[in-house]
């Protein structure tokens, strides 16, 4: 039959007494049965004949993707990956082609060492769901490497692993680096062992056309399980970069003769651009960003990686290639509204203030959590080595733009926790565990409509707040309400007070657009009123006891920022009740006078004056003739 997997909207209709068998003996065997595999190397039962090595798992261009790299020492005779759920593996055999997919890839002739000649072969795997657990196993349709194991997760919230310079070789014991290295993801996946991949900033080994150094580097067992998206770094340039990692998106920008250009991959809404700056051509590097930029267009959240860092605290941060490559690319970075750039090279680590304009932007909005709020500019972070490799010692002089710098001589790395509305990035040393760095900032304004009107009057006019929360700098609002025009007609928008400023208005049906902007931008954590809306009862034989105005859209723009940002809304209903709607039903009818005649008499002193009260409408503490009086008045009005 046919085996569908993987698409989140597909759902079986028919299941074989086969994988019924399956299901059965899953739900009889303990946890954990699947153990750990710690193997990077697979020979088949013919060793000279066909062998596999050095399997990595790359970023997809998506969240529903995942590329895959390994080796071979022969050149295979089909390049392949069988994907299937987790549960599926029963006592470690992995099923057959009714309960899997395979996914077909492509090998080329890559390193050649002491003669032996060896084949990257690299597939995607695609059509994967979120928050699922697979397995997965590569080779060449007939031979096969041991099952690993991949688990997706929410492309909305999650979390990424931030590594510095490895730079396996770098001391002289190819062998203390892979213990430090291999230490260190140990360390991080035990503590975080939700994490989505590892983001590195480059020089992943030390010498470009080493193979028994990408071994080393490759070898951690948790690289079968964690996908790896790595920059080249100036270490790195070689062909054999490419024969390891497996790029989505790849472009010819930023490309040098032995190493690929820039690329990008996007998860849930956020978009990460991967630059090769052993290319120091700014211009080409800008062209990929702004050409990538326009292509994700609603990406919420932007973040660049890339070897060479242009706000460091190191002996290369005062180099000219790297004072030019800041000139040419910081521009962009504001241009483009990037949130953060994550860097390596100086073996220290360093996170910038805010930067905009290559100054630091010192006065952020900040929350109750220490959080930027809607930061007005770009942070920078310089990763220390996570492997212990090698460190190099701090400038004497602190730089203007760093806000923390430091240098532990300690391998480092950071966690980097993604939600809808704030990113924070948290940095630990490897011997303790100690957090030793945090820097979190909230990109979200919120927005809401409501009424300060009581339930005590009865209105002829309808007055609603258009409000914002953490606003930062923010000097132009489009907002768009919606509300039934048989109840309420829109009248009039208006800057509240102190604000200042235009302010226009259209409606057009059930709705009304209000946009303006504000001469003194707005900038608050607390809830702060910017539109006055006031609305009048529609003429007619029943009066409308009650009106919704509904928040359909809100953007604003901040000063600086000069790009329309959708608000979350927190508050989308403002409603204003005409205390004489009694049963509740949107009128103002008789029925409203007979509820209220039930409570004749009725006063404060009196046991069920909680029940009764809402009939007093002059509000003297009895219900009475006056307070029927006002009802019929308002009933014929």
């Amino acid at each position: 039959m046919l085996f569908i997997l993987f698409s989140p909207k597909r759902r079986f209709t028919t299941i074989t007494v086969l994988v019924l068998a399956i299901l059965l003996v899953i739900s009889l065997l303990p946890s954990g049965f699947a153990g750990k595999l710690k193997l990077n190397t697979v020979a088949s039962a013919d060793a000279s004949t066909y062998a596999i090595s050095d399997i990595l798992l790359n970023p997809g261009k998506n969240e529903s993707e995942l590329n895959v790299t390994y080796y071979t020492n022969v050149n295979p005779v089909a390049t392949q990956v069988q994907v299937t759920y987790k549960a599926y593996v029963v006592g470690g055999v992995f099923p057959g082609s009714s309960a899997s997919v395979t996914f077909t890839g492509t090998s080329s002739e890559a390193a050649t060492v002491s003669s032996n000649v060896y084949y990257s072969n690299k597939a995607t795997i695609t059509t994967l769901a979120p928050n699922q657990d697979y397995a997965y196993r590569v080779g060449d349709g007939t031979n096969w490497s041991p099952v690993y194991y991949y688990s997706t997760q929410d492309p909305y919230n999650y979390s990424v692993m931030f590594v510095g310079d490895p730079q396996i070789g770098s001391s002289g014991s190819v062998t203390n680096d892979t213990y430090g290295w291999t230490n260190t993801l140990n360390k991080a996946v035990a503590k975080f062992p939700k994490l989505s991949f590892i983001m590195s900033a480059g020089d992943q080994v030390e010498t470009n056309n080493s193979e028994a150094q990408y071994d080393a580097f490759l070898s951690p067992s948790l690289l079968r399980n964690l996908p790896v998206a790595t920059v080249v770094g100036n270490h790195d340039g070689s062909a054999n970069y490419a024969y390891h990692f497996n790029q989505p998106n790849q472009s010819t920008l930023g490309a040098t003769t032995v190493s690929p250009g820039d690329y990008y991959y996007t998860k849930g809404d956020s978009l990460f651009m991967v630059l090769n700056t052993n290319n120091s051509s700014a211009a080409a590097h800008v062209q990929f960003m702004k050409e990538t930029v326009a292509a994700v267009p609603n990406a919420k959240w932007k973040f660049v990686t890339f070897h060479h860092d242009i706000y460091g605290a190191g002996t290369h941060s005062i180099q000219s290639d790297i004072t030019n490559l800041r000139a040419g690319l910081f521009p962009t970075f504001d241009e483009l509204n990037i949130d953060m750039i994550f860097m390596g090279h100086d073996h220290s680590y360093v996170r910038t203030f805010v930067m905009k304009g290559d100054k630091p932007q010192k006065n952020q909005l900040v929350d109750s959590q220490g959080r930027d709020v809607n930061p007005t500019g770009s942070t920078y972070i310089t990763a220390n080595s996570s492997s212990g490799s090698k460190y190099y010692s701090l400038q004497t002089t602190p730089e203007v733009y760093s806000a923390v710098r430091s240098q532990l001589r300690v391998p480092t790395f950071s966690t980097i926790d993604v939600t809808p509305t704030s990113v924070t990035v948290k940095t630990f040393r490897t011997d303790t565990m100690e957090e030793v760095d945090s820097y979190g900032l909230v990109k979200d304004t919120e927005a809401k409509v409501y009424s300060k009107q009581t339930q005590d009057v009865h209105p002829s006019t309808f007055e609603y707040y258009y409000a914002l929360t953490n606003g930062n700098n923010v000097n132009t609002v489009d907002a768009t309400f919606g509300f039934d025009s048989t109840r309420i007609k829109f009248k009039k928008a208006e800057l509240v007070s102190p604000n200042a400023g235009v302010i226009d208005s259209k409606v057009e049906g059930n709705s009304v657009r209000v946009v303006a902007g504000l001469t003194t931008a707005i900038s608050t954590i607390a809830t702060t009123d910017v539109v006055k809306l006031t609305f009048e009862l529609v003429p007619g034989p029943q009066k409308v006891a009650s009106a919704d105005l509904n928040l359909l859209s809100s953007f604003t723009s901040s000063t600086g920022l000069n790009k329309d940002t959708k608000s979350t809304i927190t508050g989308k209903t403002g409603s204003v009740i005409s205390y004489y709607d009694f049963n509740n039903d949107g009128l103002l009818t008789p029925a409203d006078l007979s509820k209220a005649l039930e409570y004749y008499r009725a006063t404060s002193t009196d046991a069920n004056w909680n029940i009764a009260k809402f009939a007093d409408v002059v509000a003297d503490n009895v219900v009475d003739i006056t307070d029927f009086t006002l009802i019929l008045k308002q009933i014929l009005d």
